[in-house]
């Protein structure tokens, strides 16, 4: 859920960089009880212990990307907001490093991307931080197992979302069984283009005509929860 923008015609998108004006954790991440329970849902339903590659595509305040990269080799969160980066890079500055990443078949060799990427100087081991806006992938970006969206989606114009499903393939690509777990508030903030549930609904609906299948669905009063999956050889 959003925090009101007096005079921000609805619809519009956000100000990103709003939000982070006057306080570090606007929507009360790491206090309040629905997003810290919230949390512990996404953490339940990712469907493996460990992952390769992950991406969290709009980390905000960096805790989801906290939880992530236990599980992860090798972690890449962006968001588009320049506080946001920031805090998720501090926060993770202290994380566990993750297990080194086999130098042979690495996933994304065959897409024609190094899925290392380039670390920013301040960034922990296995770990890349940086600034970034959806629909676009950071660069050289591609064998991602795992790709998170967490209070995106609403967030993203007609055009950014109707390129989102040919990205999820792009940075996908060369993973085995690759995961998209999409949560979001279900109903339509203010600054949104529309509600989570319907952005859900039809992100779901590119990824299916893709041969993606749906894995995980949780539905709940205030938030949604989807993750969707393609059997080795589907992509």
């Amino acid at each position: 859920m959003t925090v009101p923008q007096p005079g921000q015609p609805a619809g519009t998108g956000p100000d990103v960089d709003a939000w982070y004006a006057e306080q570090d954790d606007p929507f009360g991440v790491g206090t309040r009880w629905y997003e810290r329970r919230k949390r512990a849902v996404v953490a339940a339903a990712l469907q493996r212990e460990r992952y390769r590659l992950c991406w969290d595509a709009a980390c905000g305040t960096g805790h989801l990307a906290q939880d992530l990269v236990l599980r992860c080799e090798r972690l890449v969160a962006s968001d588009a907001a320049a506080r946001a980066a920031e805090l998720t890079r501090g926060r993770l500055s202290g994380a566990r490093e993750p297990h080194e990443r086999p130098p042979q078949d690495r996933p994304g060799a065959q897409c024609g991307h190094d899925a290392r990427g380039a670390r920013g100087g301040h960034d922990a081991p296995g770990v890349q931080v940086l600034r970034h806006r959806l629909p676009a992938a950071p660069p050289g970006l591609s064998g991602c197992d795992l790709v998170l969206l967490s209070e995106v989606l609403y967030y993203l114009d007609d055009a950014a979302r109707a390129a989102l499903p040919d990205l999820l393939e792009q940075v996908t690509c060369g993973a085995e069984a690759p995961e998209v777990l999409a949560v979001t508030w279900r109903h339509h903030p203010h600054d949104g283009h529309l509600s989570g549930a319907a952005a859900h609904a039809e992100l779901g609906a590119g990824l299916r005509a893709r041969g993606w299948e749906q894995a995980v669905e949780h539905q709940e009063p205030d938030f949604v929860l989807h993750s969707w999956t393609t059997t080795p050889g589907g992509q």
